[in-house]
């Protein structure tokens, strides 16, 4: 065995060992591709199609996916979850906002005449948002111009809703700033969205526990789907967001228990692009 298909198999085996079945396959794969005889990657794929198989409750939510302002499907699945909470309307808070319309996951929302509050940190991006509020009637969109902060007075979530009309309950939550996210979430207290919508590093596969900050930037699904299981929340789909419906209103979703039970199995390795290198850290 040549020196090169010895440190495919070895990179399959590490990636089995440190939790990242998706990135084995890749190996295996090439191997194949290169030696077709190969017995070591042969076995190894045996292994991580049973690991593989361990992870396949993808959410059924998946097939209701469409883009009216939202990049992957967020749309569609937030329209069927709705539905089927038999809520026809409603708040929304959504940031970072832009202008409101641009991958917006709840501007078809604003459009079917809900009421929302929009945050949006850069100010030129905030002059395009007070365009689009504009053409609404005055006491249906609330900008804020802010960045919001987990803690900073004055700045955090819980502070900036409270200058606004939004009930404590409100139905939408939608998070995504590419950073801090996870912390954003964690911080809210004052307020109990029914519906949460917040963006994960995709890239970093389950099992992996990372929050942004300490050596990565934003936080893994795993991560979030275990912020959201403390703060009251399940895991209901993975489109690139996690998206997280209060507990209490699970139940009239009808998703089976291989769903409700196993977040990790909702994780879509599609996204997944870890670099070989962090398997030998």
């Amino acid at each position: 065995m040549s020196a090169s298909h010895r440190s495919l198999t070895m990179i399959a085996a590490a990636a089995l060992r440190k939790g990242y079945p998706h990135l084995a396959r890749v190996a295996c794969t090439e191997e194949l591709k290169q030696q077709p005889d190969s017995h070591e990657a042969r076995r190894l794929l045996s292994i991580v199609n049973d690991r593989e198989r361990l992870f396949q409750a993808s959410s059924p939510l998946l097939a209701y996916r469409a883009n009216i302002n939202s990049q992957n499907g967020e749309d569609g699945i937030l329209a069927e979850i709705l539905m089927r909470l038999n809520i026809g309307t409603g708040w929304f808070c959504e940031f970072g906002a832009w202008d409101g319309i641009h991958l917006s996951n709840s501007f078809a929302l604003a459009c079917q005449g809900w009421r929302g509050v929009y945050i949006e940190g850069d100010e030129a991006k905030y002059q395009d948002l007070l365009q689009t509020c504009a053409k609404f009637p005055p006491d249906a969109l609330y900008p804020i111009s802010a960045f919001v902060h987990e803690s900073e007075e004055g700045r955090t979530l819980d502070a900036l809703l409270s200058t606004t009309p939004i009930p404590a309950e409100f139905e939408v939550l939608s998070i995504d700033i590419d950073s801090s996210d996870y912390h954003i979430w964690k911080s809210l207290l004052s307020y109990r969205p029914k519906i949460v919508i917040v963006e994960v590093n995709s890239t970093i596969p389950t099992p992996v526990v990372a929050i942004h900050g300490e050596g990565v930037s934003g936080s893994s699904f795993q991560a979030m789907a275990n912020l959201a299981r403390e703060k009251g929340y399940t895991p209901v789909c993975h489109t690139g967001n996690l998206i997280a419906v209060r507990d209490d209103l699970v139940e009239p979703l009808g998703l089976p228990d291989s769903v409700l039970q196993n977040p990790a199995g909702l994780f879509d390795p599609k996204w997944v692009s870890a670099r070989i290198d962090q398997l030998f850290d």
